[in-house]
């Protein structure tokens, strides 16, 4: 579920409950699943398949320019009954400069370059992932985490997470 901020001046405003638009790309690789969902009836789910590699799913968008103005990201994930290694990962585009997420862009998740599974965020310059927050929350197997990522007019980025059990973000 990604959830706009206090002001409503959204980019991307999705709950996935009714269909994948065809605005995204890499639809193929997800479905909408009523088992368990996050919020509401259904949720986002990845479409297991036997290939390894990547999958990804992005929606064009223009954002503006770093320190223009405030950008505010909320989103809630989960994974499966799996706990994340360094060969079974997974993260959030916030913004990237092409569909290859291997391009110059910032991303949320378990930082594959890492070694660690410590929700971090990190920027992406040409394949060189460089961790700009790391948290201590070190995600595990079935874990549920609302998150909620700043970037202020001055360039400074903060997240927040909140574990499913816990009534507050850290």
């Amino acid at each position: 579920e990604l959830v706009c901020g206090i002001a409503k001046n959204c980019l991307v405003d999705e709950n996935f409950e009714s269909t994948i638009s065809g605005t995204w790309v890499g639809s193929g690789d997800w479905l909408l699943s009523t088992i368990s969902p996050i919020n509401g009836t259904k949720s986002l789910q990845h479409r297991q398949n036997d290939n390894s590699g990547i999958d990804t799913l992005s929606i064009p968008a223009t954002f503006p320019s770093i320190g223009d103005k405030a950008i505010e990201w909320n989103f809630t994930l989960r994974n499966g009954d799996w706990d994340p290694s360094t060969d079974n990962y997974f993260y959030f585009a916030l913004m990237a400069n092409t569909q290859d997420l291997n391009s110059d862009g910032y991303f949320i998740g378990i930082n594959p370059a890492s070694g660690n599974d410590y929700l971090t965020l990190w920027h992406n310059n040409q394949g060189v992932k460089t961790p700009i927050i790391t948290s201590n929350f070190d995600w595990n197997a079935s874990d549920e985490v609302k998150i909620k990522v700043g970037l202020s007019t001055k360039g400074e980025w903060q997240f927040w997470y909140q574990r499913k059990a816990e009534q507050s973000f850290i």
